[in-house]
């Protein structure tokens, strides 16, 4: 046996000398760097460390196994050395809260200390001054191992302080009573932490039995006893937070009765400061707890810190919760109210605090007393945050007064517009400064959310009074854009409520780039259309439509609402306006001006008929079909990719321009004058000329028709403009307005002869009717070269009226002599082959012919040519008399002048021409005369 003991001794000697040599080393490197043990990349110092850590058990297991009673004093002093170390560290530690982590590998160096210092010497009941040693330092290890969650060596170390206990007991019998009064502490703090290592392993039967053990000796060491009750504080909030409410009353209670016993001038700092958060959590456990006596129990706790801790936060929301929990369906808010006021009396305002009083604040609004909750925070601006003038605080609780007062049904009440305005002026006054970009754009959001409810709502005094507040100085920040947002909402109210006046004072107000916003202008378009101020309207329809930035929905919008107020003129001119506004956007949106343009000319026709003079409106009606011919034509030229595959001027739009202007040209002829019908059906002409060719050909042909009476009253309306001006230029231009017509006419019809099926006697006859216009015209213009063909033309037509009408135009034209004797003679030697022509009008075309011609032999067939007409008329169908004797006086003087000229072979002929003439007369006077006359030349010779 004395050999195998000596022999573990010599093991133990040796594993000595290696823990010596390991811990050697770690005490040389932590003394000479203290830090290492905090750098997590060192990974071979903690395996050392465990290294170590577990060799000390070893030993100190051989050392009780063979009680060897050696004493190994460097291990001592290295212990030592390394506690104090790992004492230095934690201190480090806890003043960098970054290096938390860290405290575990402490706690390694320091259970190392611990075993080192235990193997250096042993412990037993004769060693009584080195077991009361390492018993205090197994408390401080297995205290620190349960704060740091190690509970494995929490449960190693408080099982060798056990140990030490019992070793500690039984030498303190010996000693004596001082010895075992001075021991009552620690072993009170032995068992609290057991108590707190049985509650970590959920064992609370052992935690309440070491409680007792703790507690048997009454506590009486006041470091010891605040330990107790902090512990059992640190059981009772676990519970508390998981809502076991009975067993947190007891162990909360137990920390309460502990630290209510000490003397309070033996209490620590710490021991003093744990007394509120104890009495705190003690009160809401009461509070939340089905006990009878409960609320009871809790407001007594309250009465009591109240009194020694007035001004304490913790306090008040006690209180506060207090209030809640004795009433939970009906509390009593005025005492909440009573408590937030005082409270902001009272309390040093922080961040925490500030948001704790409007977090208080905001459950009086939730429970219906948003007047309290109004007032409380009302006091907090003016009374706290006003005076320390900051701004922070005081925007984020002027934005809750706001967010209060509007999301709990108070923005009906007058009373609490008038409330926010009071205090609005009351920040204004003492601030002199405005509320910064942030708290001014969530106002203004807050503000405009609730205008926007109460304008759907129709509540427009009410909307109105809230935008006036988003208009207060203080928020002078909130930019011009919102603030002409804001505006425009007040002016929309005063719209409806018809205060214009005062929709003109807002917009007075605001900043020149909001006058200048499409909306903005709309909102005054409406305000004068309503007003009757016809220069403001179109002052705002100018801006509305020279801002590149409107939306031409505006327009839309303006033209709507004259239409609606009644107002044609206002109308007329904004859709006028829609209409220009097409020329600068893409071709794709040429899809409106269709029906602007019906919308345009059936306005301006009612204006028309509602006018004394609609000079301006006339002139408007022919503009607006000229525009509209430009847009269709251009129209058609677009391609399908560009108006997305439809064609904008169809054939229903075609046909109802072409027809309206059509039937307004017949009109106008009467009512406006020719120049206006004149434009019209010319823009009708340019309508037809869009249809399609390969549309039916009945129906195409029925265009041509009506394109070819347009060709015809467009002449005739030329010819009489051309006849009325007195102007020169004007004049000779309408005749050659007319001539084109005409040949636009004789052209189409041309083309079209023979498939014209409906009214082609009635389009020949108009053919008809214009050739005298184009022969006039060519006349007027001197073009003396076309005559023959026109004469040709009205004798193909077959139509003596034609000519005849001709014969009377060129007669009246003052055209020159050769030109009008030409024409007439063409004229006469056809017309005289037609069959009962009037002889009343070919006499006196012969007489004028005659008078023209100055060739003997030409006169004399035109004399023959007159005797035969009139010896071979009808009796329904005479040789005017007068006419005759024109004749014949006229030709007797012709023969006397050939007397006189000695050409005695054509006064013959000529003689004998009047005698024959004469003959024809009923009176035969001239007929006497001239024989007398020829009957005495006879005689002389």
């Amino acid at each position: 046996m004395e050999t195998a003991a000596t022999s573990a001794i010599s093991a133990l000697q040796k594993r000595v000398r290696t823990l010596l040599a390991l811990t050697t080393d770690l005490s040389r490197d932590l003394s000479s760097n203290p830090k290492s043990v905090l750098d997590p990349t060192d990974i071979s110092f903690q395996e050392r460390v465990d290294e170590a850590v577990k060799l000390a058990e070893k030993c100190i297991t051989a050392r009780e196994k063979y009680a060897v009673q050696e004493t190994f004093e460097e291990l001592d002093r290295i212990g030592t050395n390394l506690w104090n170390l790992a004492t230095n560290l934690t201190r480090a530690i806890l003043e960098d809260p970054e290096n938390n982590a860290m405290l575990i590998r402490v706690l390694r160096v320091r259970l190392l200390a611990f075993y080192l210092l235990e193997c250096s010497q042993g412990y037993s009941e004769n060693q009584y001054q080195n077991t009361i040693r390492l018993f205090k330092v197994a408390l401080k290890a297995g205290q620190m191992s349960l704060e740091a969650m190690e509970l494995q060596w929490a449960s190693k170390v408080m099982e060798r302080a056990a140990l030490y206990h019992g070793a500690l007991l039984r030498g303190a019998k010996m000693i004596g009573r001082d010895a075992e009064a001075a021991l009552s502490g620690l072993t009170s703090e032995f068992f609290t932490i057991r108590m707190m290592l049985a509650w970590r392993q959920q064992n609370p039967p052992l935690a309440e039995y070491m409680f007792s053990k703790a507690t048997e000796n009454g506590c009486s060491e006041p470091r010891v006893a605040e330990y107790t009750a902090t512990v059992s504080f640190d059981i009772g909030s676990e519970l508390l937070g998981q809502k076991s409410f009975p067993a947190a009353i007891k162990w909360l209670q137990r920390a309460y009765d502990i630290l209510s016993k000490i003397e309070p001038l033996y209490l620590s700092e710490v021991g003093s400061e744990l007394q509120v958060p104890v009495a705190h959590k003690l009160a809401k456990a009461y509070m939340k707890s089905d006990l009878p006596e409960g609320l009871m129990r809790a407001e007594n706790i309250i009465n009591i810190m109240s009194e020694d801790w007035p001004n304490r936060i913790s306090v008040f929301l006690l209180k506060l919760d207090l209030v809640l929990a004795q009433s939970p369906e009906s509390a009593d808010m005025a005492t909440y109210r009573q408590i937030i006021l005082h409270m902001i009396d009272v309390t040093q305002l922080t961040e925490t605090i500030f948001k704790v009083i409007v977090g208080k604040i905001h459950v009086l609004a939730s429970n219906h007393a948003t007047e309290h909750a109004c007032d409380c925070l009302d006091a907090l601006i003016s009374k706290r945050l006003l005076p320390m003038e900051c701004e922070d605080w005081l925007n984020r609780a002027f934005i809750t007064r706001l967010y209060v007062t509007i999301q709990h049904k108070s923005t009906d009440d007058e009373s609490a517009i008038a409330s926010l305005h009071s205090l609005l002026d009351t920040i204004a006054k003492q601030l002199q400064k405005t509320f910064n970009p942030t708290s001014t754009h969530a106002a203004q959001i807050l503000l405009w959310r609730v205008s926007e409810t109460l304008y759907v709502q129709e509540k427009y005094h009410l909307c109105s009074a809230w935008c006036q507040l988003a208009l207060h100085m203080v928020f002078d920040k909130s930019g011009e854009l919102n603030l002409s947002k804001i505006s425009r909402r007040i002016i929309l109210c005063s719209i409806n409520t018809k205060e214009y006046g005062k929709a003109a004072e807002v917009f007075n107000t605001m900043p020149e780039s909001g006058k200048n916003a499409p909306l903005s202008r709309y909102l005054m378009f409406k305000v004068a259309l309503r007003t009757s101020d016809d220069d403001l309207a179109l002052n705002c329809l100018a801006s509305i439509a020279e801002n590149p930035t409107t939306d031409q929905q505006l327009l839309y919008a303006c033209a709507l609402d004259s239409q609606e107020v009644g107002n044609r003129k206002l109308a007329l001119r904004t859709l006028k306006l829609v209409l220009d506004s097409l020329e600068t956007h893409p071709p794709s949106e040429a899809s409106k001006a269709p029906i602007l343009l019906r919308c345009i000319i059936r306005l301006t026709m009612t204006e028309i008929e509602g006018a004394s003079d609609a000079k301006d409106n006339i002139e408007s009606l022919c503009t607006m079909y000229e525009k509209a011919l430009k847009y269709a034509t251009r129209s058609r030229q677009m391609s399908h990719a560009v108006t997305g595959g439809k064609q904008i001027f169809d054939i229903n739009e075609l046909d109802w321009f072409s027809r309206n202007g059509y039937n307004l040209g017949l009109r106008s002829i009467m009512e406006w004058g020719p120049a206006t019908s004149l434009r019209i059906i010319n823009a009708c002409i340019g309508f037809m000329k869009l249809y399609p060719e390969d549309m039916g050909s009945s129906e195409y042909a029925e265009i041509i028709r009506r394109r070819l009476l347009c060709y015809y009253l467009c002449a005739a309306l030329c010819m009489e403009i051309a006849r009325m001006t007195e102007d020169l230029e004007n004049k000779l231009q309408h005749y050659l307005l007319v001539r084109n017509h005409v040949e636009s006419f004789r052209t189409l019809f041309g083309d079209w002869n023979g498939r014209i099926e409906r009214g082609f006697d009635e389009v020949k006859d108009k053919l008809a009717i214009l050739l005298p216009f184009d022969f006039e015209g060519a006349i007027q213009l001197k073009n003396w070269g076309v005559l023959g063909q026109l004469i040709d033309e009205a004798i193909l037509l077959d139509n003596g009226t034609v000519l005849q009408v001709i014969a009377d135009v060129v007669i009246c034209s003052g055209a020159p002599e050769n030109v009008v004797l030409l024409v007439l003679k063409r004229i006469l030697d056809h017309l005289v082959t037609v069959p009962d022509t009037s002889l009343e009008k070919l006499a006196r075309w012969i007489r004028h012919t005659f008078s023209l011609v100055r060739d003997p032999q030409t006169a004399e067939a035109i004399i023959s040519q007159a005797l035969e007409l009139a010896r071979n008329a009808k009796a329904d169908n005479v040789y005017p008399d007068e006419e005759l004797n024109w004749l014949t006086v006229t030709v007797w003087n012709r023969s006397i002048d050939f007397t006189c000229a000695s050409d005695e072979a054509n006064a013959t002929r000529f003689s004998d021409l009047a005698f024959s003439l004469a003959r024809l007369l009923k009176d035969d006077t001239l007929l006497k005369y001239i024989q007398g006359r020829l009957l005495n030349e006879k005689t002389r010779k």
